[in-house]
């Protein structure tokens, strides 16, 4: 009995043995910790608007002082904007990636030192026309590594905006001024998204494009240029606010685009973004344009 036991505990030391020289052959595995989650600090508001229209909202952790204020921004910090960056609390937040837009010649001193230091990406946008708007969409489908979202997001505007512009190929253009200021003097000039916008909805600005984008213009060319509709954009306004624009309307009351009540006071809160809602813009713009026209 005793040989008998002792022959069994050397088979087993054996096993045993033999396993840890197999378990020497195979390479020790890794624990996987998957793909990184990015988080991002949005300065620019329609870049905010844009990430929303991805549906990657939750990858924010902080927006612009200039973002609207929006249910599903409420919880979230605000850390600056083109003029001032609140680099304390990102030092708590310790976003992934930061969004900007600063031209090369006016980027703040000190700002890619600061983001090197606390290990934040910048990802610099030009988010002025349609082009630079998906150009914007690639840059931060590329950053938050969800191409495939921002290419299908950037789909679907495209097919909305050239859907609004086939709906009126064959109609008049109505000569228009877009109006940015309750004061009706601050406008919309040429090379913007708003412009490309009007131009596709059947619209034609009566202001020559010029290299000011948004100029402020005064009465006597106001009546030079005579509109035939007038599409006044004050996002998010108050009440007061639009009777106040309603009142200079009334001042002038020779201007066609009043004597014909064609003075359109719109104040959805993403009329002057060039983010996710351009589509419907550029709907907007056309059933003012020519209600005529049916979606």
């Amino acid at each position: 009995m005793g040989q008998r036991k002792l022959g069994l505990q050397l088979a087993h030391f054996l096993f045993g043995v033999s396993l840890l020289i197999l378990g020497c052959d195979k390479p020790a595995e890794t624990p996987s910790t998957g793909p990184t989650f990015i988080t991002v600090a949005s300065l620019v508001p329609a870049a905010t608007d844009l990430i929303e229209g991805m549906g990657a909202g939750d990858h924010l952790v902080a927006i612009s002082n200039w973002d609207p204020d929006r249910p599903e921004y409420a919880k979230l910090p605000r850390v600056g904007d083109y003029r001032s960056i609140d680099w304390e609390k990102l030092s708590q937040l310790r976003p992934t990636v930061m969004i900007t837009q600063f031209r090369e010649d006016k980027k703040p001193g000190g700002l890619e030192e600061k983001s090197r230091q606390l290990n934040i990406t910048l990802v610099n946008v030009q988010n002025n026309t349609l082009a630079e708007l998906y150009s914007t969409l690639d840059q931060l489908g590329n950053a938050l590594q969800l191409r495939e979202r921002s290419d299908e997001t950037k789909r679907k505007l495209k097919d909305q905006i050239d859907a609004v512009g086939k709906s009126v190929a064959n109609r008049p253009r109505v000569k228009t001024l877009i109006v940015r200021t309750a004061s009706g003097m601050d406008v919309v000039g040429g090379r913007n998204f708003m412009d490309e916008l009007l131009t596709l909805a059947g619209g034609e600005n009566v202001l020559p494009s010029g290299e000011n984008s948004f100029p402020t213009i005064d009465r006597e060319l106001l009546l030079k240029l005579d509109p035939e509709v007038i599409l006044q954009l004050l996002p998010g306004s108050s009440p007061q606010v639009v009777e106040q624009a309603q009142a200079f309307w009334k001042t002038i009351p020779s201007l066609s685009a009043v004597r014909n009540n064609r003075i359109h006071i719109l104040t959805q809160d993403y009329l002057l973004l060039p983010g996710s809602n351009v589509g419907k813009l550029a709907e907007l713009f056309r059933d003012k344009l020519h209600p005529e026209v049916k979606p």
